[in-house]
């Protein structure tokens, strides 16, 4: 069901559906098309790897992911060897080309969790319309009846699961980090959300890009954050917080979703690992 919503202060079409799934593996169903994967492909001689993101389709044209992620992909690799890839239909993935990024300011400054916005190629979409998440509005800050929702390759097929998330005050997250030194100070989000999965029966730890959403609005869906590579899915976990990046998310991406903004370079202020750091899928 497609119908028109408020996103985040701007007009247009996002995902009315609402979805009642069972918390856990969901197969490659078409349910949350606006999920996808950044998928890079690195030739390494005679050796190939695909590294891989979590990305969230926000609109027609744009989807936000982790900077820390996005940042990363060399340029060279951007344009010929990255793709975005959703599933719109049962056991049908659909990938997309990717054509810039944009990192928020504050990733370069200091916060190594932050938002990135990929713009994608629709150009050769072959009349394939995907219909992106709705984008959370003021009465939406409540983070109620939240789930975590990307995708997994544990039983060697790319899948979609879900996972319902508790919400605990960001002090429990900051004192667990503390004592357990999951992370230092710049890879903490300057905006956050903390929770974790009490019902998991899967031994999992999130990865970066999942979509935290909440259906507490008459069962929609709306995207309340997304995840960063952390503990495990049962511990305290920090998730960054979409609400207070919907200004920034306007002005890069337009009101009719026309960009403002140009591709940032890839920072220089962190060394470049020699492949990039994300998860491998079929390595």
């Amino acid at each position: 069901m497609r119908s028109q919503c408020v996103a985040g202060g701007a007009s247009g079409a996002c995902d009315m559906a609402a979805a009642v799934l069972p918390e856990g593996l969901l197969g490659q169903t078409p349910d949350f098309m606006w999920l996808g994967l950044l998928q890079v492909h690195i030739r390494d001689f005679d050796r190939r790897h695909v590294a891989v993101t979590g990305i969230v389709l926000i609109k027609p044209k744009y989807a936000v992911a982790n900077a820390d992620d996005v940042a990363r992909i060399p340029q060279r690799y951007l344009k010929q060897d990255t793709v975005a890839v959703f599933i719109r239909a049962t056991n049908t993935p659909h990938a997309q080309s990717v054509l810039s990024y944009t990192v928020h300011p504050e990733y370069e400054a200091s916060t190594v969790h932050s938002l990135a916005i990929v713009e994608l190629d629709t150009s050769d979409s072959e009349g394939i319309q995907l219909i992106p998440i709705c984008l959370p509005t003021q009465r939406d800050k409540q983070y109620k009846k939240l789930y975590l929702t990307g995708y997994t390759d544990e039983n060697d097929n790319l899948e979609k699961v879900i996972y319902q998330i508790r919400t605990l005050n960001n002090e429990v997250c900051d004192e667990y980090y503390e004592q357990t030194r999951v992370s230092d100070k710049s890879s903490i989000p300057s905006a956050s959300v903390c929770g974790y999965a009490p019902y998991s029966s899967i031994n999992c730890q999130w990865d970066d890009g999942m979509a935290l959403v909440s259906n507490a609005t008459s069962g929609v869906f709306t995207l309340m954050g997304l995840s960063i590579h952390g503990p495990g899915c049962t511990a305290p976990a920090q998730y960054i917080d979409l609400y207070p990046y919907i200004s920034w998310i306007q002005l890069v991406t337009g009101p009719e979703g026309e960009s403002f903004a140009t591709t940032q370079p890839t920072p220089l202020r962190r060394d470049q690992p020699k492949y990039i750091p994300v998860h491998e899928l079929f390595s």
